[in-house]
């Protein structure tokens, strides 16, 4: 149960990403002293949303093996 909702949750990163670097340069010019590339902030919603993402997974799998 947790490799399938990583697996999505992976996949879906991996999506989203894309779509946030190439977006990022349409809405740059509106957020003041963020490029559309930064690297830091792409790394911080990617780890939030893979924390997140496991805990929901996790949540669900610990309570179907009690």
């Amino acid at each position: 149960m947790m490799r399938r909702g990583v697996g999505l949750a992976a996949i879906g990163g991996a999506i989203g990403l894309t779509i946030a670097y190439g977006g990022g340069r349409s809405v740059s010019g509106l957020v003041y002293g963020v490029r559309a590339s930064d690297p830091l902030v792409l790394a911080s919603a990617t780890i939030v949303v893979a924390l997140i993402s496991s805990v929901a997974t996790a949540l669900p799998a610990r309570r179907s093996n009690l």
